[in-house]
């Protein structure tokens, strides 16, 4: 199977740089070329000089015109806002990159807070000064403390659905590069779920990735012959960290199975690779998008010894104090100082 590379271009001069290198991946057998094109190629001012890379034999896959009418402070802001936006619709249809623009991100940030010691290690890896990369644990679990979760009773009369002896909380995004890997891993895993006995199933649908809308329409069919399911488009905060409250685990492959759960003292099994990378809790049971591999992962979870476990567990993530931690950096930051950025050597 051929492999696609993206080559993105935006200016005349960087063209005529990759040109050699356009050419020869055009004429391999072994990759396809996807070509960007955005910047000054598109721009009337710089004369529209996309038509060079056509009149080269090139096809153009997509233009992200990034209306770089402006030289201000203010026209280069929007422009750079217009191209992620841009570049985001790109990747969506030519394959998407998280980690990709994660890096991007973060090089482009100045001052960094991470969740946990060792992500400050890596973005410090990326180059960036340790003195403006902070450890301030996931912000995410500051609503854990701040929100007042609602009782069980309450949250059965929100969703209409009441819990059983044993619930689970599933959430399965696709993965963005995985191509077409969704409705095969989701059947798979709907089927293990469809032989639980006494366990009640509470679904929050998939993101909009490539695949999502797959997975949703199989989830709406698995409840709709399946009584002791329900879904939900999505619940908010209050109503989905109020059930994984009373939930025995988070299944699929969230990062709230990851960041939040092992703050409730629950289990997650995490499907798949979409969070490898991640530190991960005692709490997290790691398993493939297979049966045999799932049966294993449910029989760890509710066999005594993992039970007893959980209460011990230490979110590694940190405590629900992150929006403060932050506030108290930035109160001590000295305004004054250059925000020019050098690369930080190790």
């Amino acid at each position: 199977m051929k492999k696609n590379i993206c080559v993105i271009t935006g200016s005349r001069a960087e063209y005529g740089v990759l040109r050699p290198l356009i050419n020869e991946i055009k004429a391999s057998k072994n990759f396809n070329l996807q070509l960007v094109v955005t910047g000054m190629h598109l721009s009337p001012y710089f004369g529209y000089t996309y038509k060079e890379i056509e009149k080269d034999g090139f096809k153009i896959n997509y233009k992200i015109n990034i209306s770089l009418g402006s030289d201000t402070a203010q026209g280069i802001s929007r422009s750079m806002g217009l191209a992620m936006i841009g570049f985001g619709k790109a990747f969506n249809k030519l394959g998407a990159f998280d980690d990709a623009f994660r890096h991007s991100i973060t090089k482009m940030s100045y001052f960094h807070f991470t969740s946990t010691e060792e992500y400050r290690k890596r973005v410090i890896q990326l180059g960036e000064d340790p003195a403006r990369v902070f450890n301030v644990g996931a912000i995410g679990l500051d609503n854990i403390k701040s929100i007042k979760l609602l009782s069980k009773l309450e949250l059965e009369k929100k969703i209409k659905f009441k819990f059983n002896k044993k619930n689970l909380l599933i959430t399965f995004h696709p993965v963005t590069l995985e191509q077409d890997t969704a409705k095969t891993q989701v059947k798979e895993i709907l089927s293990v779920l469809s032989g639980l006995k006494g366990t009640n199933l509470i679904f929050t649908k998939a993101n909009a990735d490539r695949g999502g809308r797959v997975i949703n329409r199989m989830i709406d069919a698995f409840v709709k012959k399946n009584k002791n399911a329900t879904v939900f488009g999505s619940m908010g905060q209050l109503l989905y960290l109020s059930t994984m409250k009373y939930v025995d685990a988070v299944v699929g492959n969230s990062s709230s199975g990851i960041v939040e759960a092992p703050s409730f003292k629950i289990g997650t099994i995490n499907i798949g690779d979409r969070q490898t990378g991640r530190i991960k809790a005692a709490s997290v049971i790691d398993a493939t998008p297979d049966k045999k591999s799932l049966l294993t992962a449910l029989t760890k979870l509710y066999s005594r010894s993992f039970q007893k476990d959980l209460g011990s567990v230490v979110n590694p993530h940190g405590n629900g104090q992150t929006a403060k931690k932050i506030i108290g950096i930035f109160k001590n930051i000295n305004y004054k100082t250059s925000i020019k950025k050098k690369f930080h050597d190790l």
